[in-house]
């Protein structure tokens, strides 16, 4: 059973007829299509859709996001909306009465309006005409020169070719530094990574892992710094009982060297009486 489905840079205007197949899945990634309307059902089984960088209709858009409110993807949003379009949950839409008919009207005033000015070509594209043309009119003249404002084209766009050409060059190598990083980061930290989502999605599992991490620690040092808290609490309480029975040991040490003094002075007291009687007769015929 198809559980994850990934249709994102697809180009998709319209997936009506779809929504069956959608409400089964579990992972359903739908960014960078041309979707106006999508219809998900209450008791659909997704845990994961992705809906940036298309062309919602807003009132559409609500609805779909009542039925997947937690299903978003952490990061898919839209950040600079098109003129006539607004920010709907982080997401760009376009309000219209029919939204279709709407598009429909679009797409005509800007196929109009391109037919009005030459074909876009790429700087590559552009050069090869230039060149072929003039490796031409080399040929039919006879290597006459070329006319100095065409040969100044000429090298204006060799020049302007070669630095996209080196641009390029310079962004695939980061991208493919970046996906290595990114690759780097799923193995260190052990996240799975998924195959089926652009690196970006991967990147932001990674960050996520690594918050979810970071809070646990800031948990367990909260509980350890508690359990140390405590403890020093115990030892202070221990500390006030020391010093407690310490004091009541001086004062029964006191005490016990004042009934010591006492004792010593009531033998001395019998003493001296038994001296008195010893010396006095009658006392002694009266003891016998």
């Amino acid at each position: 059973k198809l559980q994850i489905l990934d249709l994102s840079h697809n180009y998709l205007l319209h997936v009506e007829h779809n929504q069956r197949h959608f409400d089964a899945l579990k992972q359903l990634y739908l960014a960078n299509n041309s979707i106006v309307t999508l219809k998900i059902s209450a008791n659909n089984t997704l845990e994961t859709i992705t809906l940036s960088n298309n062309d919602w209709d807003c009132k559409s858009l609500r609805a779909l996001l009542t039925k997947v409110p937690h299903q978003l993807d952490t990061g898919d949003s839209d950040h600079n909306c098109k003129p006539d379009y607004q920010l709907e949950q982080n997401l760009c839409c376009k309000a219209t009465d029919k939204p279709y008919l709407d598009r429909l009207l679009q797409y005509i005033h800007l196929t109009s309006s391109a037919e009005k000015l030459s074909r876009a070509c790429s700087p590559a594209e552009a050069l090869s005409s230039v060149q072929d043309l003039s490796d031409y009119m080399s040929n039919v003249t006879g290597g006459v020169q070329l006319n100095p404002s065409l040969q100044a084209e000429i090298n204006e766009l060799r020049h302007e070719t070669q630095q996209l050409t080196d641009t390029q060059d310079q962004l695939e190598k980061l991208l493919h530094s970046l996906d290595t990083e990114i690759d780097d980061n799923l193995r260190r930290y052990r996240v799975t990574k998924d195959a089926m989502v652009a690196p970006s999605q991967n990147l932001h599992k990674v960050i996520a892992h690594l918050k979810s991490r970071q809070a646990f620690k800031l948990q367990e040092s909260d509980g350890r710094r508690s359990e140390a808290n405590q403890k020093k609490r115990n030892v202070e309480t221990l500390e006030q009982e020391n010093k407690s029975l310490q004091s009541q040991r001086t004062e029964k040490e006191d005490m016990v060297k004042q009934i010591k003094q006492a004792t010593t002075q009531q033998r001395t007291i019998v003493r001296k009486l038994e001296a008195q009687k010893n010396r006095n007769p009658d006392t002694r015929r009266i003891t016998k």
